[in-house]
């Protein structure tokens, strides 16, 4: 289950009553009611209004100290549960950084919160410099509250990377770990995600990852499908997760209307429960679409499956969609009756959108045939 760790709300919080809001030192609830008008705003602009989204944003102290006491935790918790997936040995070696879209360093906060990660340097960039401003210093708060580990540099670089000329000077040195945080969705080409995408590669080391996130929404999310796809086609990389294999993207070619997104569940913090009920927020679970990539291949996982649709249950029955290698090129339905349940198949209840099953019988489970859990998401 995601969380903050401990001492994270009340550092953010002095920092952004500090910075935003002069008074008292203590967090009350006029200070709430204050913050949650941005918080408002920001999430009518990612959900409902898109389209009226302000292009500098962060220029908007009102939005700015909005994403910093909202977005800001619950987007890091969103990156740190993808990167579970990543082993033990790659933090252990991960010493360089670069958070593309980085906005306040979103991204890199969610890889400080692997525990037995302790990087040299981070390189925050983004178009904003008030909100990269925000972001070292809260960082540093942080590493200095022991909240995350401590870092060597912090680097922050103002640019916009849709601007092909600016992404040129991104990658004159190696990284372990580049994020790419809901930044794709800005590009209006294929060609050009895929532009960006391959300097980031050449600038990986061996067994570095990359990892792409994109809002759990419809065009985004098969924008990136897409993009999957080419990245196959053209052996740019491979492909870590979602996907448990290296094919075309068997939702993609079934039909137009899908798109392929995870579900992560998280322990809603207090403050932020406060403020989903000022804002009217229903976040049951942190939902985002990815592609985690790298030039090492990953392990076999051709006995795994990935459920790509959350239950599909029915009078008498309980259904998930699956994905893996041996239902390729499509996609598997699996099937079981009410009255086969058993201890051998009962992981298939716990199976949601995201999670990772092994499963002998893929089409209609029996009460014998066994169903395990590998991942929650």
């Amino acid at each position: 289950m995601l969380k903050p760790p401990k001492n994270f709300e009340d550092t953010l919080k002095a920092y952004v009553k500090e910075t935003y809001r002069k008074g008292s030192s203590d967090f009350s609830e006029n200070d709430y009611r204050f913050f949650a008008k941005g918080i408002s705003k920001l999430n009518r602009y990612f959900t409902i209004e898109r389209d009226a989204f302000p292009k500098n944003y962060f220029n908007q102290k009102e939005l700015r100290s909005g994403y910093l006491l909202y977005f800001f935790p619950v987007n890091a918790l969103k990156i740190a549960g993808l990167l579970h997936q990543l082993p033990a040995t790659f933090w252990k070696n991960c010493q360089h950084i670069l958070d593309l879209g980085s906005g306040p360093g979103t991204g890199a906060l969610g890889a400080l919160w692997q525990p037995q990660l302790k990087p040299k340097t981070i390189t925050l960039v983004d178009q904003n410099g008030a909100i990269l401003n925000d972001g070292k210093k809260l960082l540093e708060k942080l590493a200095h509250q022991r909240v995350i580990p401590g870092v060597s540099s912090i680097q922050t670089r103002r640019l916009d990377l849709v601007q092909r000329n600016n992404q040129r000077t991104l990658f004159s040195k190696r990284y372990d770990l580049i994020l790419i945080t809901n930044v794709l969705n800005e590009f209006k080409r294929t060609e050009d995600r895929l532009r960006l995408l391959r300097q980031a590669m050449r600038a990986l080391t061996p067994y570095g990852k990359i990892l792409l996130v994109e809002p759990a929404l419809r065009k985004p999310t098969r924008d990136l499908m897409t993009l999957h796809d080419e990245i196959v086609r053209q052996e740019l990389a491979w492909v870590h997760a979602p996907c448990l294999h290296q094919a075309i993207c068997p939702m993609l070619a079934a039909n137009r209307r899908d798109w392929c997104h995870t579900y992560l569940e998280w322990e809603h913090p207090r403050w932020i429960s406060k403020f989903d009920r000022l804002v009217g927020i229903r976040k049951d679970y942190l939902k985002a679409s990815y592609l985690l990539l790298g030039k090492d291949q990953p392990p076999d996982r051709s006995t795994q499956w990935r459920v790509v649709s959350g239950p599909l249950n029915s009078k008498g029955k309980t259904e998930r969609l699956l994905c893996g290698e041996a239902g390729l090129p499509g996609l598997r339905r699996v099937m079981r009756l009410d009255r086969h349940a058993s201890s051998a198949n009962r992981e298939l209840d716990r199976a949601a959108r995201g999670s990772i099953i092994k499963v002998e019988v893929p089409e209609k489970i029996g009460q014998k045939d066994r169903v395990r859990l590998v991942s929650s998401f």
